[in-house]
């Protein structure tokens, strides 16, 4: 709720609650530290469900913030504490250069496969029952893509975008990446479509149905403005959990 204003002091709070530091509570006797062995979880989707900060994380976003505003900041630290913060930065930029290092071998081990989905006019490509929700001018008919909806389970949706065909050539090669990670010893590989020879996919589904989507949807937050990024993949997703 609330206009413009009121939802930009809202994120400003959170994001000043973010970067605050805090010290990290004891863990309980015999059990693990978030994150699994060893014990640090600095990936922001590791923090505690109940929304304590990663007091790790929450220092270098604290710093590299004061860096990047203010020229003189490291001047009011004394050296040890310099030194800390040198010795984290470099072990970000070591993991830094060892997942580009990862990731230009997935790509050129990408060009091995042979595209399922050649490049092709969008509409060509979508289920008849989403092309039938778009209007003349291109524009999104919301009324006529409720109808699709699908309450998959509680609060989850779905509705059918591309054709079978589509999705079967997309599924073939979600099974081809996956036999050439576990040939190349790289088994937790995913399927990023940017590193599977399908980005023009991503490309036509963001400037054809998601922006005039969040158009729709979000008109204060997108304001007229095109949405400029984009990271799709593929992966399967119950509705339940398998027991065990």
């Amino acid at each position: 709720g609330g206009g413009p204003v009121d939802r930009m002091m809202r994120a400003v709070a959170a994001f000043a609650n973010a970067l605050k530091w805090e010290e990290p509570a004891p863990e309980p006797e015999g059990q693990e530290a978030e994150g699994g062995e060893g014990g640090d979880a600095d990936s922001i989707n590791e923090k505690a469900i109940q929304g304590q900060s990663n007091p790790r994380l929450s220092s270098l976003l604290h710093a590299t913030f004061g860096i990047d505003h203010y020229p003189r900041y490291l001047l009011r630290w004394d050296v040890s504490a310099i030194e800390d913060l040198e010795a984290k930065l470099e072990a970000q930029l070591a993991l830094l250069r060892q997942q580009k290092s990862q990731l230009q071998g997935r790509l050129a081990a990408s060009e091995q496969l042979t595209p399922l989905l050649p490049p092709a006019p969008l509409a060509s490509l979508l289920d008849p029952r989403f092309r039938a929700a778009i209007g003349p001018g291109g524009q999104l008919r919301l009324g006529v893509l409720q109808g699709l909806l699908e309450e998959v389970c509680e609060g989850v949706y779905s509705f059918p975008l591309l054709s079978p065909e589509a999705c079967a050539a997309l599924a073939e090669s979600s099974r081809a990446v996956e036999r050439l990670g576990e040939a190349s010893g790289d088994a937790d590989r995913p399927c990023v479509l940017d590193t599977i020879q399908l980005g023009w996919l991503n490309d036509l589904l963001l400037a054809e149905v998601l922006q005039p989507l969040a158009a729709l949807l979000y008109p204060d937050e997108v304001r007229g403005h095109p949405l400029d990024w984009r990271h799709s993949f593929i992966v399967t997703y119950r509705a339940r959990a398998s027991p065990g």
